[in-house]
């Protein structure tokens, strides 16, 4: 009986091997020129799907800025720290001072590494991702304004207070005060009411325009009702997709 335990643990560990954690994407590892280090972030970044490790050389100044997520709300956060978080988890590996360097620059260095977020682990966004990005830079049009100033460039005064109780925000609350998760709530939100209030509008503008030509004794137009009827549908439809 002894034995033939044996020979079904060998047969069975043999039918089912250990497999390990493997990850078969890319990585990179560069020491590029400090000012095209935005733009290859920005073509990188999204690229989850194929790397899942980079690490790059900055100034000391800039990877500060880039490990930003707001939490502190600091002057030296930008829209391109939101874009980071947003695409990958950064974190920090050592400095490299200006002594490692010859002749010595005028600037301090560093290690950073990026891990891209594939896919399927990004936060769901309403609207593409150049949208969010563009929302985010309105957002940062003006640092010294306070938020609701910025978003008036985008919804109205109604939305953005909304907005900031939804988020849980005082109205004086600055750009680099939102961490990249409240980005994405804030700019899912605005973009919920938005959509909203243009379907209202243009309902409302049928409405009126049925109504006109009642009065001007027009009677029904059988075209436009069909028409309206339509687009009612179309709009049904769009907002059960968004469900």
């Amino acid at each position: 009986a002894t034995a033939t335990t044996a020979t079904a643990t060998a047969t069975a560990t043999k039918a089912a091997p250990h497999k390990p954690n493997y990850d078969a994407r890319a990585k990179v590892v560069a020491n590029i020129p400090y000012n095209i280090t935005t733009d290859i972030l920005k073509t990188l970044l999204p690229m989850g799907d194929t790397f899942s490790n980079m690490v790059f050389m900055f100034q000391e100044e800039v990877a500060q800025r880039l490990m930003n997520d707001g939490d502190s709300g600091a002057g030296d956060y930008r829209p391109m720290s939101v874009r980071v978080h947003y695409y990958s988890e950064p974190y920090y590996i050592r400095p490299v001072t200006a002594a490692c360097f010859l002749p010595p620059p005028n600037v301090e260095s560093c290690l950073v590494g990026f891990r891209p977020k594939p896919t399927e682990q990004l936060l769901p966004l309403a609207g593409t991702h150049r949208q969010f990005f563009t929302f985010v830079q309105v957002c940062f049009a003006q640092k010294r304004k306070m938020l609701k100033n910025n978003l008036k460039a985008v919804c109205d005064d109604d939305i953005t207070n909304a907005a900031l109780e939804m988020l849980g925000r005082h109205d004086k609350t600055r750009a680099q005060e939102l961490t990249m998760k409240e980005y994405v709530k804030l700019f899912n939100f605005v973009r919920g009411k938005g959509q909203g209030q243009q379907r209202q509008h243009q309902q409302q503008q049928r409405e009126e325009h049925r109504e006109r030509k009642r009065l001007n004794g027009g009677g029904s137009d059988d075209e436009d009702d069909a028409k309206d009827d339509e687009e009612d549908e179309e709009e049904e439809e769009e907002r059960e997709a968004e469900e």
